[in-house]
């Protein structure tokens, strides 16, 4: 399965992605589950503030393409026009919190109209 690598995500504070293809994966389907038909997705991640989930700078994410996810979901998120990968939680007021596995970054709390989920993250790579 040939999967596009996008560019870079942010692991930190939110950053405008670098969504430009940069090249495609090759990987085994048996390596991940797959759901449903969404394409899939990869991008490099820089930051460190996914470190606690194990998500590392410089670590390649999979995502499975989508607009939707649910409370608790690792996403890759559009928020203010910056891309993140963060943890989703949905509140009831109408707000979503995009939070961080470090506590030395804050959780970043958006009205859920301006956030846009572009994928659910499905996978990691680390070349060592």
């Amino acid at each position: 399965t040939e999967i596009p690598l996008l560019g870079r995500v942010a692991a930190g504070a939110t950053a405008l992605a670098e969504q430009q293809l940069e090249g495609h994966l090759r990987l085994d389907p048996a390596c991940f589950r797959q759901s449903g038909r969404e394409p899939l997705f990869a991008v490099r991640v820089f930051g460190e503030s996914m470190r606690d989930l194990g998500i590392l700078d410089g670590d390649l994410v999979l995502a499975r393409k989508t607009a939707t996810a649910k409370s608790g979901d690792v996403v890759i998120a559009m928020a203010d026009n910056e891309t993140t990968v963060k943890t989703l939680v949905q509140r009831k007021d109408n707000k979503v919190e995009l939070r961080p596995a470090n506590p030395e970054f804050p959780v970043q709390v958006h009205n859920a109209r301006k956030v846009a989920i572009q994928g659910v993250v499905i996978g990691l790579l680390r070349c060592l």
